[in-house]
């Protein structure tokens, strides 16, 4: 008697993401797998459809109701579940991969803020205090951890400065920083959908080699900024999230614009991986790509070149 493969979807992805879920306290190992929880239930949903996705996901929070708690649950579901779900049922309906992205976003940003909104209301606090609670608790877990580790006054000092700093940065850019994140993590679910469903489902949309964001957002850069110079308050606040998005964006568009480059001289897998690592966490190299993104629209830097003799 031979097993169908296609039974052993749904508990393997239940498997795996409980794997993922509890290996992602790990450090330094668990910073990677957080981004990768939402893929063993997308990877179902593309294969079998929507009962085998809603099903890893269902369990996997049935589950963990069980282990961990209602709590343990809601979370899960708030931050992967509820991704793993949308993005690959757009992607199914014809969606290009850059919109079924975006909407996966945007629908997990609203029902967030709800959800933060509601809790927070009804125990009398707004949001702003909430987030300010969060930065408070992490800065002293910090100076706790230094206090253990014994670390010199100065390099406390130095350190604290950097998480206040931080912390006043996250309480006015909290959506974008939400936003950026969520839209992270969905991203990192369609490279992992891309690897996984070659030769078995196609993403729709242009090849990410190829992708350019539209023109007419170069105005919104330019507004943007100019609110963050001119404007004070809701305003100049409103226009440094709105500039953060935005530049997040184009970011993603100097990630393509360099994929074109790699592809066009045949740069090994293994390279092409320490290249985008090396892009996104070695300073001035975010800066440097994004400045691509941005002045691709002039320059078009995936423009054939014609050699001169």
């Amino acid at each position: 008697m031979r097993l169908d493969h296609r039974a052993l979807v749904l508990p393997l992805g239940v498997l795996a993401t409980l794997a993922l879920l509890a290996c992602s306290g790990l450090l330094p190992v668990g910073v990677a797998l957080i981004t990768v929880i939402s893929l063993p239930a997308a990877h179902a949903h593309m294969r079998q459809g929507v009962m085998a996705g809603g099903g890893v996901v269902l369990l996997t929070a049935g589950t963990l109701v069980l282990v961990t708690g209602p709590q343990g649950a809601l979370e899960y579901l708030a931050l992967f579940g509820l991704l793993s779900f949308l993005l690959p049922l757009f992607l199914r309906r014809g969606m290009a991969w850059d919109h079924a992205a975006g909407f996966t976003t945007a629908i997990l940003v609203v029902i967030g803020g709800l959800v933060l909104a509601s809790l927070h209301f009804g125990a009398g606090v707004d949001v702003q205090q909430a987030v300010r609670s969060y930065v408070d608790i992490q800065m002293q877990q910090t100076q706790a951890l230094m206090q253990k580790g014994n670390a010199d006054a100065e390099k406390a000092v130095l350190i604290e400065n950097l998480i206040r700093q931080v912390g006043e940065f996250f309480q006015r850019t909290w959506p974008a920083v939400t936003s950026i994140g969520f839209a992270g993590l969905s991203l990192v679910t369609l490279f992992g959908l891309n690897l996984l469903g070659r030769g078995k489902y196609p993403l729709p949309g242009k090849p990410f080699h190829l992708w350019k964001l539209p023109e007419a957002l170069i105005w919104v850069l330019i507004a943007s900024g100019a609110g963050m110079v001119l404007a004070k308050g809701i305003v100049e606040t409103a226009a440094c999230n709105v500039l953060l998005v935005v530049l997040a964006a184009y970011f993603l568009q100097g990630l393509s614009i360099l994929n074109h480059f790699f592809k066009k001289n045949g740069v090994p897998p293994v390279l092409r991986t320490l290249g985008y690592v090396l892009v996104v966490t070695l300073n001035p190299l975010p800066v440097i790509v994004t400045g691509m993104g941005v002045f691709d629209m002039w320059v078009d830097f995936r423009k054939p070149r014609k050699n001169k003799d």
